[in-house]
C-alpha cells in the first residue's frame, strides 16, 4: 500500500506550482481565467494544478470545488499555461496576454497518466486502519469523484462542497467527546455612547477568521446553534472578501482606506459607516525568504478525524507552496517537546512530506514546553530581512507545564520583540479552547484560524497564503473622533474584545492588530445623528490610523475626515456596504444582540443574495446557505 508521503510525493509531482501571487503595481496587468473538466463527464475538475511560467518560476493556483481558476496580474507576454491533475493528461497551451486583457480559457482534460487507486492508512487514531481516499476522491474512478463515503469504510470522509461537506455528521460522533468542554470567552456588547459623554473610540483592527468557521461547523456539522460567545460579529464580516482597492505596490503606505455612510438595514432611525482598509498585495517571488517552524499538538486530544489527519493533509498544502529559499522546522509536542524536523529547505519536500507523515498521536499536551521550544529553534535560525513565523496546530487543550493563559501570553508577548510572528490554527471539536488560541494569536502578531475542513485549509494556506504568513504592518490601531455637533451617539458593531483606551492610540508600546499582505479590514459603526438640516458639508467625524511597517518601532498616523455628504441611500450603495450588513444582521440575530433591533434572518437572506458580487470562490454565495441553516434551527 502507498503511504502518505509517496502518495503526497506523486502529487506534486504531477502537479508543481506556486502560489497564486496577487501582487498588483503597473506590470502585472493580465488575467487568465476558466474552468477545468472532465472531458468525458463534462464535471468541473477540483483541486487540478493551473500554472504558467514567469521568470523560470512556476506560479498559479488550484482549481475551487466546480473548477474554476484564476491566475491574476500577470506581466504582458507569452506563456505556457499548463493543467494538471492525478489520473488525466497533463494539459498546455501557449497563450499570449497584452495589457490589462483578460484570458478566458476553458480547458478539457482526457483521462490519462497515473492510475493511483491507493488509499491512505492513517495511524494513531481511534479509527486505526481505517482507509481513507485523499480529500474523498479517488482520483480515476469518475463513478465515485462525488462520493464522500469509500467502500466499505465505517467512517465517511468529507464532501468537496464546503457546505455539504460540514452538513456531513455521519460517522464522526463516533469520535466526539460525550461532554463538551470547549472554551469560549466574549466581553460584554458594545453599546451606544453618548458623544456629550464620549467623543473618541478607539480599537485595534482584527483580521482573523476563526470564528465564521467555528460557527459554521456548528451549524452545518453538528446541526446546533453555536454557543452565542463563539460568536465574534467582526470575524465573521472580515471572514468575506471585499472589493476594496489596494495601494500600488510602490505607495508609500501600505493600505488604503475606504469609507461609506448609509441606512442601517437593520434600524431605521440610526446610519452605518462602513470602514475598510485594504493592504498592498505582494507577488509570491517578490516575497523575502521564511523562517516557518510548524509547532504541531500530537497529544491525545489531537487522536480524531477532524484533527491530526485533517492537519496533515492542511500542511502539507503549506509546504507544497513553500521556495527553495524558504526553510521549515517541525516541532512537536504532547507529554514532551521536540523537535523532529530541523531546519530544511522548501527544496527537499520529500524529506518534509516524511516528517509530516510520520506525525502519531497520544498523552498528555506539554503545549507551554511547545511554545518555548519553537521560539528557540525559530531565534536559532531567524532571517535578519526574513519572515519568521510559527505556526501552531492544536486544539488548545494545553495541561502539562505552563497551561495557565496569562502565563502563555506574557511568555509570548516576550518572544514577540525577537520579531517572530505567531500563527494559530485551530483545529476539532467538543474540547476546543477557542479563547487560549485567540489570546495567543493576538498577542504573538499573528492570525487565528480555524481549520473546519479541508476548503477552509486551503483557503488559509493556499489562496489567502500570502495574507496568512507576511505580514505588511503591524499594530495598526483605529481611533474615530465624532463631531458632537452631528452625532447624537455611536456603536461600534462587535471588536469588544480588541478595544483600546483613547490614550493607547498614541502610545507605541501598545501591542494591536496585524494585517498581512492583501489583507483586507472592514469594520461598522452604527450611529445616531441630529436632526440637522443643511448640514451635508459639515464634518461628521475624523478617522485616524496608526501602523508600524512589519520591522518597525515607530508609528505613522494616517488621517481622513467624513462629512455627511458621503451619505448615499442604502439601494444606490455598493456590493460590499449591503453584504458586510447582511453578515453582520446575521451575527447578531446568532448572537441574540440587544441591538439587532427589526432584524430579521429574511432581510439578512435578501441583503447576502442580491449583494454577492462577481466573486467567483462561492464564498459570498455560501453565507446565503448559512443563514437559512441558522433560521431553520433558531425556531
Amino acid at each position: 500500500m502507498m503511504n502518505l508521503h509517496v502518495l503526497l510525493i506523486c502529487l506534486s509531482t504531477l502537479s508543481i506550482f506556486s502560489f497564486s501571487f496577487t501582487a498588483k503595481s503597473e506590470v502585472f496587468t493580465g488575467e487568465i481565467k476558466g474552468y477545468v473538466y472532465d472531458a468525458q463527464t463534462l464535471e468541473g475538475v477540483p483541486f487540478a494544478s493551473v500554472y504558467v511560467e514567469i521568470n523560470g518560476k512556476s506560479v498559479g493556483t488550484l482549481t475551487d470545488i466546480d473548477g474554476y481558476y484564476s491566475i491574476e496580474f500577470i506581466p504582458a507576454g507569452k506563456y505556457t499555461l499548463t493543467v494538471s491533475f492525478v489520473g488525466y493528461e497533463t494539459f498546455s497551451e501557449k497563450i499570449k496576454l497584452s495589457g490589462n486583457e483578460v484570458v478566458v480559457k476553458d480547458v478539457y482534460l482526457e483521462e490519462g497518466g497515473i492510475n493511483l487507486e491507493e488509499v491512505v492508512t492513517i495511524r494513531g487514531s481511534r479509527a486505526e486502519g481505517t482507509e481513507y481516499y485523499i480529500d474523498g476522491i479517488r482520483p480515476r474512478d469518475k463513478k465515485n469523484r462525488k462520493s464522500t463515503v469509500p467502500p466499505n469504510s465505517a467512517t465517511p470522509t468529507r464532501s468537496l462542497d464546503p457546505i455539504a461537506a460540514n452538513s456531513n455528521s455521519a460517522g464522526v460522533q463516533d469520535y466526539e467527546e460525550k461532554t463538551s468542554t470547549e472554551q469560549y470567552e466574549k466581553p460584554a456588547e458594545n453599546t451606544f455612547i453618548t458623544t456629550e459623554k464620549e467623543d473618541t473610540s478607539t480599537f485595534s483592527i482584527d483580521v482573523d477568521g476563526a470564528s465564521l468557521s467555528n460557527v459554521r461547523r456548528f451549524l452545518m456539522r453538528q446541526n446546533q446553534l453555536p454557543p452565542s460567545d463563539a460568536v465574534r460579529v467582526e470575524e465573521l464580516i472580515n471572514y468575506f472578501p471585499y472589493n476594496y482597492t489596494a495601494p500600488e505596490a510602490n505607495a508609500a503606505d501600505p493600505f488604503s482606506i475606504y469609507t461609506e455612510l448609509s441606512d442601517c438595514p437593520w434600524n431605521a432611525n440610526t446610519r452605518l459607516l462602513h470602514i475598510g482598509l485594504k493592504a498592498k498585495n505582494i507577488a509570491t517571488y517578490d516575497l523575502p525568504p521564511s523562517n516557518l517552524v510548524f509547532l504541531i499538538d500530537v497529544s491525545g486530544s489531537m487522536n480524531n478525524a477532524e484533527r491530526l489527519p485533517l492537519l496533515k493533509k492542511a500542511f502539507t498544502l503549506l509546504v507544497h507552496q513553500m521556495r527553495d529559499e524558504d526553510k521549515i522546522s517541525m516541532v512537536v509536542y504532547a507529554g514532551a517537546a521536540g523537535v523532529v524536523l530541523p531546519p530544511t529547505s522548501g527544496k527537499d519536500k520529500e524529506k518534509i512530506y516524511q516528517a509530516i507523515d510520520n506525525l502519531q498521536a497520544g498523552g498528555s499536551t506539554a503545549g507551554g514546553a511547545g511554545i518555548e521550544l519553537a521560539y528557540k529553534t525559530a531565534e536559532e535560525n531567524l532571517l535578519k530581512n526574513g519572515n519568521n513565523r510559527i505556526i501552531l496546530a492544536t486544539d488548545g487543550d494545553f495541561n502539562v507545564g505552563i497551561s495557565n493563559d496569562n502565563d502563555l501570553v506574557k511568555m509570548i508577548e516576550e518572544k514577540r520583540q525577537k520579531g517572530i510572528f505567531l500563527t494559530v490554527l485551530g483545529f476539532g471539536m467538543g474540547n476546543y479552547k477557542d479563547a487560549k488560541m485567540e489570546k495567543l494569536a493576538d498577542k504573538g502578531n499573528g492570525n487565528y484560524y480555524y481549520i473546519d475542513d479541508f476548503n477552509e485549509a486551503r483557503k488559509v494556506l493556499i489562496t489567502q497564503m500570502n495574507a496568512t504568513l507576511f505580514t505588511v504592518a503591524k499594530d495598526v490601531k483605529t481611533q474615530v473622533i465624532f463631531n458632537p455637533k452631528m452625532v447624537k451617539a455611536y456603536r461600534l458593531v462587535g471588536y469588544e474584545n480588541r478595544l483600546l483606551a483613547n490614550e493607547d492610540f498614541d502610545d507605541d508600546t501598545k501591542d494591536a492588530g496585524e494585517m498581512g499582505a492583501g489583507h483586507s479590514v472592514t469594520a461598522l459603526y452604527e450611529l445616531e445623528l441630529w436632526n440637522t438640516k443643511n448640514a451635508n458639508t459639515a464634518s461628521l467625524l475624523e478617522l485616524r490610523f496608526r501602523y508600524k511597517q512589519a520591522n518597525g518601532d515607530e508609528s505613522k498616523l494616517l488621517t481622513k475626515n467624513v462629512s455627511l455628504n458621503l451619505y448615499q441611500p442604502l439601494a444606490q450603495s455598493s456590493d460590499d456596504f449591503r453584504f458586510s450588513a447582511a453578515v453582520a444582521m446575521w451575527g447578531m440575530l446568532l448572537s441574540d444582540s440587544a441591538f439587532k433591533a427589526e432584524a430579521t434572518y429574511e432581510k439578512a437572506f435578501n441583503l447576502a443574495e442580491k449583494s454577492q458580487g462577481t466573486y467567483a470562490d462561492g464564498m459570498r454565495s455560501s453565507l446565503v446557505n448559512l443563514i437559512r441553516k441558522t433560521e431553520e434551527l433558531d425556531k
